[in-house]
C-alpha cells in the first residue's frame, strides 16, 4: 500500500482478496469506532453502549428490521454461492472482514481509537453481517421514508381537499422527462425485475381505484409521526438538497472523449461518509473513487476503461397498510378472508448495564408494523399495532453484487449486467467508457401497483391488490448514447 500526498491510499495486491483485506484493514484503522457505531445504530444495539437514552432509537431500527433483512440478505448469498458472481462478491466480504479483524486484533493501547478508551468497549470481532447490515442501512437512509403519513397528517390538518391539490399536484408542471430517448434493453435477455425480482405479466388497464385509502385516526397519527420526527431527525429537519451528475458525450468534449461528473449530497457528518480508495489487482482489477467504511469496493468511480456515478432517485418504493385486526384477538388480520397470525419477533433489548428491556415487533405478509415501538408513547392502547411498512429493502437486497462486478466493469454490456443486479434503493446511474458509450439508467426495482396510488395509506385486504408484479430490468428508464 501507497499513501499519496494527500493521504489516499493505493492498493497494490497479487490477488482481488488480498487487496480488500488491506482496504479492510485500512477502514478499521482509520474509521473502526463509525464501523461500529454505524453497525450498532442500524441494528439496534446502541443501548449496549450508551445504555437508557439509545432505546428509543434501537426500537425503531428493530422495528423497522434492517437487520433481520441483511440476515436474510446474507442467506441468500450463501445459498447461492455456487453461481461464480455471487462467489466473487461473497469473497471480497469475506477479505473485508478479515482485513479488520486483523486490525482489531492487532489493537494495542498505542492504536486503539480513544474512543473505545472513553467508553471502555473494545470491539467485538467484525462479521460478514455487519456489512450487510450498513449495506440496508444506506438503502434505507436513501429511500426509507413515511410520505404517506404525513401527506395523510397535511391533508387531515387543512381539512380542504382543494388547497391540498394545489399544494400537492399529481403531476408538477414544470417536470422534465431526465431520458427524452428511451432505450429498452430486450425481454429475452433480461426477463425479470432488478435483483431477478419476479417481472409475472398483468392486466393492461389497472384501475386505481380498487382500495379505499384508509385514514389512521389523527391523534394516533400525530403521535406516530412525533416519535418517527424524534428518532429519524433527532435535530430538526434537514435542508432538502439534491445531488448531481451528468455525462456529456465525446462528441461535445474538447478531447473527443466522454467527460463523467458526479456530486452526490449526502448529510454531512464526522468523520466523512466516504473514505477515498485506489485498488489494483494486475490483470484483474484497477479501480478508484470513494468507498465507504465497512463495505467493500468502490461505490463511485472509475476503472481503466469505464466510470460511473449515482445520484438518489427519491422514488416511492415504501407503501404504508393499514392492517384489519381481529377484534376479537389482537394477534391475527385479516388476509385473503382468513385471519392470519402476525408473527412475533423478539426484539429484547440489552443495556450497558445488562439489564433486559423487553420489546417485540409484529410482521404481517406487507411488513413490519412501525407502531410496535410507539404504543408507550400516547398512542391510544385501545388500537392494538397495525400499521404495516411495506418497503422494497424489507427482504432480499443485492447491493453488495452490484457494486462488486462495478469494480471490474468495462464496457456498456459490463455496465448492464453490473447494474442490472441493483434493486434497492434506486439510483440515477451515470456511466461512460473509453470506447465513447454514455449511459444514464433509473436503476432499481419499481414494484407495480394495484388498486391504489401509493400516495396515502391502504387496506390491502388480500393478493390481488397491491404490489403485483415489478417493471422488468428491460424496461427501466434508461438512455443509451442520445442522439
Amino acid at each position: 500500500m501507497i499513501a499519496d500526498q494527500w493521504g489516499i491510499p493505493h492498493i497494490y495486491a497479487d490477488s482481488v482478496n488480498d487487496a480488500f483485506m488491506v482496504l479492510g484493514y485500512l477502514h478499521a484503522r482509520d474509521r473502526l469506532f463509525q464501523m461500529v457505531m454505524q453497525s450498532r445504530l442500524a441494528s439496534g444495539r446502541l443501548s449496549e453502549i450508551i445504555g437508557p437514552a439509545a432505546v428509543t432509537s434501537d426500537k425503531f431500527y428493530r422495528t423497522i428490521g434492517l437487520r433481520r433483512s441483511a440476515e436474510l440478505t446474507h442467506q441468500w448469498y450463501l445459498e447461492h454461492r455456487s453461481d461464480p458472481i455471487v462467489d466473487n462478491a461473497l469473497s471480497i466480504v469475506e477479505a473485508e472482514v478479515e482485513g479488520v479483524n486483523a486490525f482489531i486484533d492487532s489493537m494495542t493501547s498505542a492504536v486503539t481509537p480513544i474512543e473505545f478508551k472513553l467508553l471502555g468497549l473494545r470491539p467485538e470481532p467484525w462479521t460478514e453481517l455487519d456489512v450487510f447490515v450498513w449495506a440496508k442501512m444506506m438503502t434505507w437512509g436513501l429511500s426509507g421514508n413515511f410520505r404517506d403519513l404525513y401527506r395523510q397528517y397535511i391533508r387531515a390538518a387543512l381539512d380542504n381537499d382543494t388547497l391540498y391539490r394545489e399544494l400537492f399536484n399529481d403531476t408538477m408542471p414544470f417536470t422534465v422527462p431526465i431520458v427524452p430517448e428511451q432505450t429498452n434493453l430486450s425481454l429475452a435477455e433480461f426477463p425479470l425485475a432488478p435483483g431477478g425480482a419476479p417481472a409475472p405479466a398483468i392486466q393492461s388497464g389497472l384501475r386505481q381505484s380498487k382500495v379505499a385509502e384508509c385514514d389512521v385516526p389523527f391523534t394516533r397519527l400525530q403521535s406516530l409521526l412525533d416519535r418517527l420526527q424524534q428518532v429519524m431527525s433527532p435535530f430538526g429537519p434537514g435542508e432538502i438538497v439534491g445531488s448531481n451528475n451528468w455525462v456529456v458525450s465525446g462528441n461535445k468534449s474538447a478531447t473527443g472523449h466522454p467527460i463523467l461528473a458526479n456530486d452526490p449530497h449526502l448529510v454531512l457528518q464526522a468523520p466523512s461518509l466516504w473514505y477515498e480508495a485506489h485498488i489494483v489487482v494486475p490483470g484483474e482489477l484497477d479501480v478508484m473513487g470513494v468507498t465507504f467504511p465497512g463495505l467493500p469496493g468502490v461505490v463511485l468511480g472509475h476503472t481503466a476503461h469505464a466510470a460511473w456515478g449515482f445520484t438518489n432517485v427519491g422514488a416511492d418504493v415504501l407503501d404504508i397498510v393499514v392492517e384489519k385486526v381481529n377484534p376479537d384477538n389482537s394477534s391475527q388480520y385479516e388476509y385473503n378472508g382468513q385471519w392470519k397470525d402476525f408473527e412475533i419477533v423478539d426484539e429484547q433489548i440489552r443495556l450497558r448495564d445488562g439489564t433486559i428491556v423487553p420489546f417485540s415487533v409484529k410482521w404481517s405478509v406487507h411488513g413490519p408494523l412501525i407502531d410496535s415501538f410507539v404504543t408507550e408513547y400516547g398512542v391510544d392502547e385501545s388500537s392494538a399495532e397495525n400499521i404495516a411498512m411495506m418497503w422494497t429493502g424489507n427482504g432480499v437486497t443485492h447491493e453488495v453484487l452490484s457494486l462488486s462486478l462495478m469494480n471490474k466493469m468495462n464496457t456498456i454490456e459490463d455496465y448492464h449486467r453490473a447494474v442490472y443486479w441493483w434493486d434497492s434503493p434506486p439510483q440515477n446511474i451515470v456511466f461512460a467508457d473509453d470506447q465513447a458509450n454514455i449511459a444514464i439508467m433509473v436503476a432499481g426495482r419499481f414494484p407495480i401497483r394495484s388498486g391504489y396510488s401509493g400516495e396515502f395509506p391502504v387496506q390491502l385486504l388480500n393478493d390481488t391488490v397491491g404490489w403485483v408484479s415489478n417493471i422488468p430490468f428491460a424496461h427501466n428508464p434508461r438512455s443509451v448514447n442520445p442522439s
